[in-house]
């Protein structure tokens, strides 16, 4: 695959956002008025983000079946054990912890405590939100790392490939995601957790929890900057979070 391939692709991607967003807001106005005095879960519900991410993906899907076969790239789950889980989840957890650093914000812990009720009233917690997390690490894993990076490394080197897919992804998350630098670690792990073990799986675990993380942190809003509170805290985070993924990364069990 030459370099140019996941560049238009990725542009088709984009485009197909912009063109059933800007058809969304076509449609708003009307939308709401049939939804006038409904509870605010249905408005939150009809959210323009949430609706042209998905239906651009399904578009997308419906355009490349043939080429990506997305339904057998998701074959395997059942080989998916709980340690290599909980490895994948601490992968994800040090790259947020990296991911901190480059957004130069408060790095946070979540803490439930007697939260759960007012949380639940927050969108984050609407089961659109979560269907979009769902539904787009799938999505991205299968399309930026599985196709992008097997097809790149039949021509390139292995480094070559994730840097070009990575760029891709981060190309991507820039029109669609206003933190998108935080994403570079995301893409990195992912790529190297995929070279490693093969299995697109657990990928689309780490890049599931690493939204989730940051769903949930925003929402909770609880920061160590009072507990981790020294020069340089943000850095000795990072180097934590490096620490934690290399951990993750050395124990998780390598491909035939």
């Amino acid at each position: 695959m030459k370099f140019h391939k996941p560049l238009l692709t990725t542009g088709v991607l984009l485009v197909l956002e912009i063109l059933t967003f800007q058809v969304f807001l076509l449609l708003y106005d009307e939308l709401l008025i049939k939804l006038e005095g409904t509870p605010e879960f249905f408005h939150y519900a009809i959210n323009g983000d949430v609706i042209s991410i998905i239906v651009a993906y399904l578009i997308f899907i419906f355009i490349y079946q043939n080429k990506f076969e997305f339904s057998k790239q998701l074959e395997g789950w059942s080989n998916v054990n709980p340690r290599s889980i909980a490895l994948l989840v601490l992968a994800a957890f040090g790259g947020y912890m990296v991911a901190n650093l480059l957004l130069k914000v408060d790095f946070s812990l979540i803490d439930t405590t007697n939260k759960i009720f007012s949380a639940s009233k927050e969108p984050v917690f609407y089961p659109m939100v979560w269907l979009t997390i769902v539904f787009s690490s799938i999505f991205q894993e299968v399309l930026f790392r599985k196709y992008f990076l097997i097809g790149l490394k039949q021509r390139y080197s292995v480094l070559a490939a994730i840097f070009i897919s990575g760029a891709c992804y981060f190309l991507y998350q820039l029109f669609s995601y206003e933190e998108a630098i935080g994403t570079i670690p995301l893409s990195i792990i992912t790529a190297l957790v995929f070279i490693r073990t093969n299995k697109i799986q657990y990928s689309i675990i780490i890049n599931f929890t690493f939204f989730s993380i940051l769903e949930l942190v925003d929402i909770f809003n609880i920061s160590l900057h009072k507990i981790i509170n020294f020069p340089f805290s943000g850095v000795f985070v990072a180097l934590v979070g490096l620490f934690l993924v290399l951990f993750s990364l050395n124990k998780l069990e390598k491909s035939p």
